[in-house]
């Protein structure tokens, strides 16, 4: 669903990742490494997860930002 979404304005789906990965974060990495290694899909998690610390405080902010950056490498 979220690659239908490519070059949509909507960041709910943005988002949504964002999410997931905040309470699954080992289930996201593994996709993201595994069968759904995509540069649009990690770009989008990059952008829900600062939308979503923009409103929220999140307890391990900094360690999840750092599995995103390299995630992104």
């Amino acid at each position: 669903m979220i690659l239908n979404t490519t070059g949509s304005a909507n960041e709910v789906p943005a988002d949504v990742l964002a999410e997931i990965f905040i309470c699954r974060t080992e289930l996201v990495e593994n996709r993201l490494n595994g069968k759904y290694k995509n540069d649009f899909l990690t770009e989008l998690l990059d952008f829900g997860f600062k939308n979503i610390k923009h409103q929220n405080k999140i307890a391990n902010q900094s360690e999840l930002e750092k599995r995103i950056d390299k995630l992104k490498k």
